[in-house]
């Protein structure tokens, strides 16, 4: 159990950074940051971090173990760590990071919003740097059973099993982000109606298997992949309604682990509807994880250009960027001008 932590920022002059360094608000409870439209966080122009959010772990212990008369001993111990938290919620009217100025390009300031249920950011302002929200944690299991115990035959088998679990991860942009904007979570919305200058990235990798090492007196086992559990969820919605300056890019099927053969182990089913809609200009494309020498697709990824959203850029692309957006991120102001 644990309580909310709030924190709100609101300056009276908006002459100065409120702060330079790095901000952390957590709450088991839940977690809340605003920051009003006069007010500067993170103004130091090297890398300085937001973080909004907490996610904990109930952890829970269950131990036995028999000594019978005439056979050798066993033991069993099981582990749990549920991961737990409230809400976290970032509004940001102001500004985050170091602006140096019109052609500034600087991307230092890095912002988090995490939640094991839901995890909410909304940039009416200005972050100058990345933005990432997380609504995905794992639950871990560990089971430990010795038999022979106290005897040069004892064999200890550990089993450890990781399971996702997801909540719901969403992201409004109506202004500048100069970096990176992220989403992860069993449900996934991203809304751009803004600038974000570099990529959009949807989805994320999950440790979603079972794995088993056997261990005697004289030799510690290795870690080996046992089973690979049901694949798990992960569905997003990206809504591109203004300026992107990189790529949608869908990914996260796989985990960083190989079974028997060599072959990545995949552990979630990623389905994405990526919305290019009338006026916007995507110039990085959309790229959704592939191989690239079978061609077989790892997510299900579904793209709509609407109207006259622009795929890439030309020339007249670049002229409606200049006369759509240049109020919004003052690099294409200056380069207008």
């Amino acid at each position: 159990t644990g309580g909310k932590a709030l924190l709100t920022i609101d300056s009276a002059t908006g002459k100065a950074p409120v702060n330079f360094g790095d901000i952390s608000v957590g709450g088991l409870g839940g977690s809340t940051v605003t920051i009003s439209a006069d007010s500067e966080v993170l103004g130091r122009a090297d890398e300085a971090t937001l973080q909004v959010g907490l996610i904990g772990y109930d952890r829970t212990i269950a131990t036995s173990a028999e000594y019978p008369a005439d056979a050798p001993g066993k033991s069993v111990s099981t582990q749990t760590w549920n991961p737990v938290g409230g809400a976290s919620v970032l509004t940001n009217a102001g500004q985050i990071g170091h602006d140096g100025g019109a052609g500034y390009t600087g991307t230092a300031a890095q912002v988090w919003v995490e939640s094991v249920t839901t995890a909410t950011a909304t940039n009416s302002g200005s972050i100058f740097g990345s933005i990432g929200v997380n609504a995905l944690s794992e639950k871990q299991g560990v089971e430990t059973v010795s038999t022979n115990l106290d005897d040069v035959t004892q064999i200890t088998t550990t089993t450890t099993t990781y399971t996702p679990v997801g909540g719901t991860a969403s992201l409004l942009n109506s202004r500048l982000i100069t970096g990176d904007a992220s989403i992860a979570g069993a449900t996934g919305t991203l809304t751009n109606n803004g600038v974000i200058r570099g990529s959009v990235h949807a989805g994320q990798s999950v440790s979603n298997h079972v794995t088993q090492s056997v261990d005697t007196v004289s030799q510690i086992g290795e870690d080996e992949l046992l089973s690979v559990n049901p694949l798990f969820n992960q569905t997003y919605t990206v809504n591109q309604n203004a300026l992107l300056g990189g790529a949608v890019k869908v990914d996260g099927a796989f985990v960083g682990i190989e079974d028997a053969n060599g072959d990545p182990v995949k552990t979630s089913n990623i389905v994405a509807t990526v919305n290019l809609n009338p006026g916007s200009v995507t110039v990085g494309g959309v790229h959704a994880g592939f191989d690239e020498e079978t061609g077989e697709r790892f997510t299900a990824t579904r793209v709509n250009l609407v109207d006259n959203g622009w795929l890439g850029l030309n020339d007249d692309g670049v002229d409606t960027l200049k006369t759509a957006f240049a109020t919004y991120d003052p690099a294409i102001r200056a380069a207008k001008d």
